[in-house]
């Protein structure tokens, strides 16, 4: 009902709010000496402020304040609320990290003295730790046991993706439905004391053999021997090298050979089995161009008296541009013993015996093939003074080999010496007369020279 007060001296109104008074009123102000003088005011009626705490004081790491901060009676949108933790300024929303006291403050446009309550909090600050888990996993393994793996604090469960009911002690790493399969496995702790649950996750993949790719390289000459392969294809560590692909030749550890191979395409992979039953594949791919070369040599000599001149033909049966490279194996002249062509000759004018080679190349793709031995030697017969005929053989000879000094028409006992190339005496023999031969021996290779005493000429020996 309006409650009318009539006041023809007073300038101040009081009005005590009770306790079971509404919380707006409307105050209208006449002067009856001024009757067009009319005003009405809002006046707001406000409950005593309150700040209601918690439950409970006690928080698990990351909570935020679970209070209820309310006040009654008026508008709220003219309430101020401060807070400070630990003397420090935060907001409604900070996040437990340690214990402590919270200070809560709470004012309005009306009450001059602020509301504060401050009450302690315990902060339950365990922390869970969980061993490392490595990021793969093989079916050969079996059984990947979590008991292994290091958490503290213990006494919390495993679970796998998807289930939260059944806890487990292991993962079944041979009975997958799928392989590779992506495992999530969660660890949770609960404190019996604070109530707070701890949660850990992670994952690993699961896979039946672990394969690693080479990549692949084509055109392989066939003509090659042992391909020298690059460094994606070489690999140190332990493995069998094979190929699931017949026709291609290859070793264990990874050596192909191309010429023993056909041409195609192959492929080439690398198992190996660790100690824990885990399968490693390297897997890669080449392939081995047709032949472009077989090629053969002729020699129209090979063997004769120095100087020995010996021409040389090359031939490829494959119908294709070929370039010919000769390596007539005279060592003592190289690299002035080489020659290019279908077509060459070479003079050998020292003794020996010399091992040329035929070297045929089209594009990148090259072939060498041996093409025997070349024996160039002295001159098996020569007249010496007094009508003597001398015969070495052979010569050249091996070093400790023994060879036979041969003299027709000896009429005298004489020496025979042997000389070395910077004309050292390294034997002395004696053949008495009418004596037809003698056995002579040097011990190691080098060029010797045997001087037949009355003669006053030498022979040249050669030993290899």
């Amino acid at each position: 009902p309006t409650t009318k007060i009539t006041c023809d001296t007073c300038r101040t109104l009081t009005y005590i709010a009770k306790p079971n008074a509404k919380s707006k009123y409307l105050l209208t102000i006449q002067k009856p000496a001024c009757n067009a003088f009319n005003d009405t005011f809002s006046i707001q009626v406000r409950d005593s402020l309150r700040i209601d705490i918690p439950h409970d004081s006690i928080y698990c790491m990351g909570d935020t304040l679970r209070a209820f901060l309310s006040g009654s009676g008026g508008l709220s949108n003219q309430y101020m609320w401060s807070y400070t933790f630990n003397g420090d300024p935060v907001q409604l929303n900070h996040k437990m990290k340690e214990s402590g006291q919270w200070s809560i403050m709470l004012s309005d446009g009306c009450t001059k003295k602020p509301l504060v309550k401050t009450f302690d909090v315990y902060v339950d600050t365990t922390q869970l730790k969980v061993g490392t888990i490595a990021d793969s996993m093989c079916k050969g393994m079996k059984v990947f046991d979590l008991n292994a793996v290091n958490v503290s604090p213990k006494g919390g469960k495993w679970y796998t993706e998807g289930s939260t009911l059944n806890s487990v002690t292991s993962v079944r790493l041979d009975s997958m439905s799928i392989y590779p399969k992506h495992v999530t496995l969660n660890y949770f702790y609960q404190n019996s004391n604070t109530g707070c649950v701890l949660n850990h996750a992670d994952s690993f993949w699961v896979s039946d053999t672990l394969k690693t790719a080479l990549g692949r390289i084509d055109g392989i000459c066939k003509e090659t021997k042992l391909w020298d392969a690059p460094k994606e294809f070489k690999s140190a560590s332990a493995g069998v090298w094979y190929s699931p692909t017949a026709g291609l030749a290859i070793d264990s550890v990874g050596r192909i050979n191309p010429q023993n191979s056909v041409a195609g395409t192959f492929k080439v992979n690398k198992h190996y089995t660790n100690s824990q039953g885990c399968d490693y594949q390297s897997e890669g791919q080449i392939s081995i161009a047709p032949a472009v070369l077989s090629i053969s040599g002729t020699l129209s000599a090979t063997s004769g008296k120095v100087p020995l001149k010996v021409n040389f033909e090359g031939q490829n049966s494959i119908v294709v541009t070929t370039e010919y490279k000769w390596i007539f194996g005279d060592t003592k002249q190289s690299p002035k013993d080489t020659a290019w062509g279908a077509l060459a000759s070479y003079t050998y004018n020292d003794t020996g015996r010399y091992y040329p080679k035929l070297i045929g190349v089209v594009g990148g793709c090259r072939d060498t093939i041996n093409l025997g031995v070349v024996n160039a030697r002295l001159l098996s017969t020569k007249q010496l003074g007094e009508n003597l005929t001398v015969n070495l053989y052979p010569n050249p000879s091996g070093a400790g080999n023994e060879v036979i000094l041969k003299i027709a028409n000896n009429k005298q006992s004489r020496n025979v010496n042997v000389y070395n190339a910077v004309g050292s005496k390294v034997s002395s023999h004696r053949i008495e007369k009418g004596q037809q031969q003698i056995t002579l021996t040097a011990p190691s290779s080098g060029i010797y020279f045997i001087e037949l005493e009355g003669t006053g000429n030498q022979i040249k020996w050669v030993v290899e």
